[in-house]
């Protein structure tokens, strides 16, 4: 069940948040509800009366709301998710919000090229391995980096590491946060990320959690064997053996294509690849101090042999700890990487879709707490637009209302009695400017969210009109109880 109604959702996601206080919990659940109906809007314009976007405003700026205390709720209620599905992906990557505008907004962080302000977050997303369907945050760490810009010209790799704000360790933060989530769990655990997590530490880290990974390389690192380490200690010159050589002479596997995201400049497009694929030894980094053993890593090639003219061929180096034997194992791995832009949808539903960047908040905490509720909004619209592309729709009564569907027959008069999902949800695109043609594809989040507003509007007018309450969780809002000191 999809939980369509925004009370139902709201409770079913806040309901269990740890904030050490009943009324602040229900708190969360209230102005998650309003949230939910209107994600884009202002909290004013969202809650039902200024009292209660007064008492809103208050629960997210309180220094007895915290980020990871509000979240706690949605985490838990994404492992419950988790455990009926034999493999979880967690897909992890980094987001920049730009409240750059917002001159009064205090505690906002450097971003971009250090003129931008701002919050910085990095999210562990939970996506099922077969379907890649999208079943929440199992982790999220929110940071500001120092007023000062550090000055790291001159200094050694090894030197760097030592700096106690190093951003690189929020990756084996979120890939514990996450394992930590689905300790009590049957399901086993996939870390996912782009260049960005190419980190011996990180290996290592996700070798000593006991899960598996697939990791996106980008440093030509050195592999470790006899005849390299001789050539090394007698200073002869000419090239090492290194990851990427090995892999030129690693048998072809596999070929298939892959879906390539659209980039600046270039439209989306599939791909037609080769995947090669070999278990390599991989050297810690030189100047590491202990340096630490080797690590036996199996390696995935995935390279576009055709690319059109003008375009950045695909060329993957991927690090797994997947079996690698078989044309089906390989491409599975690579399965496992095409999932990682949903990250990147999920990040654009908390800034575009929930109004993230709208938020005009006094403080960076508040907006921290404000982050919570654009999170679990954000998976809540990738979550509709899962449901509008299974390959075999579940009833419309799993993503809508009875009185939404009502409301939806009659603004879509076309929309046959008994539609499944994939009918209802590509007639509530069609309220979003969705054309429904047939070389349009599939509805993408953005459209199936304008149209569902739409739908909620429009539900809203239906229910005032026939004197019916649109929610069942206004009747246990708090009456300005005092939960904050």
């Amino acid at each position: 069940m999809l939980h369509p109604d925004a009370a139902t959702l709201a409770f079913s996601e806040f309901g269990l948040a740890n904030l050490g206080h009943k009324a602040r919990t229900k708190r969360a659940v209230q102005i998650a509800e309003a949230l939910f109906t209107n994600p884009s809007a202002p909290l004013s314009a969202a809650c039902a009366d200024w009292s209660q976007a007064k008492l809103g405003y208050r629960f997210l700026r309180s220094s007895k709301v915290a980020h990871d205390a509000l979240l706690s709720g949605h985490i838990e209620a994404t492992a419950r998710r988790c455990e009926a599905h034999e493999v979880i992906l967690a897909l992890q990557d980094t987001c920049e919000a730009d409240f750059s505008s917002h001159k009064a907004t205090k505690g906002l962080s450097r971003i971009g090229n250090d003129e931008g302000r701002g919050l910085i977050f990095h999210t562990g997303l939970a996506v099922t391995a077969d379907e890649h369907a999208v079943l929440g945050v199992l982790h999220q760490k929110v940071w500001t980096r120092p007023e000062e810009v550090r000055r790291s010209k001159g200094l050694s790799s090894a030197q760097r590491k030592k700096e106690p704000d190093l951003e690189s360790r929020k990756w084996i933060e979120t890939a514990q946060g996450c394992h930590s989530a689905l300790r009590e769990m049957s399901c086993r655990l996939i870390h996912v990320g782009d260049r960005e997590s190419d980190i011996f530490e990180l290996f290592e880290a996700t070798v000593a959690l006991g899960d598996s990974c697939v990791w996106r390389v980008k440093t030509d690192r050195c592999l470790s064997n006899d005849e390299v380490k001789a050539a090394r200690a007698k200073g002869l010159p000419g090239a090492f053996p290194k990851l990427k050589t090995a892999l030129v002479f690693a048998p072809v596997l596999s070929t298939k294509t892959v879906a390539v995201p659209a980039r600046k400049g270039q439209p989306a497009r599939v791909a037609s690849v080769e995947i090669r694929a070999a278990m390599l030894p991989v050297e810690p980094p030189q100047n590491r101090v202990p340096q630490g053993d080797p690590l036996k890593l199996n390696l995935v090639w995935v390279y576009e042999t055709d690319a059109p003219a003008g375009v950045d061929p695909v060329c993957w180096y991927l690090v797994t700890l997947e079996p690698i034997n078989t044309p089906a194992q390989v491409e599975f791995v690579v399965r496992c990487y095409e999932a990682r832009w949903i990250i990147e949808e999920f990040h654009m539903g908390v800034k575009t879709g929930c109004g993230l960047e709208k938020r005009q908040l006094e403080t960076a905490h508040a907006l921290h707490n404000a982050l919570v509720f654009a999170s679990v909004g954000a998976w809540h619209l990738l979550r509709l637009r899962d449901a509008a592309r299974q390959p075999t729709p579940p009833p419309a009564s799993e993503v809508l209302t009875p009185t939404q569907l009502e409301v939806l027959h009659a603004l879509r008069p076309k929309l046959c009695h008994g539609a499944n999902a994939y009918q209802a949800l590509r007639a509530v695109a069609s309220l979003g400017g969705f054309l429904c043609r047939k070389g349009d594809g599939e509805p993408g989040w953005r459209t199936l969210w304008t149209g569902f507003r739409h739908l909620l509007i429009a539900e809203q007018g239906y229910l005032a009109a026939l004197d019916r309450p649109s929610s069942l969780l206004h009747e246990v809002a708090l009456e300005g109880v005092n939960c904050f000191g």
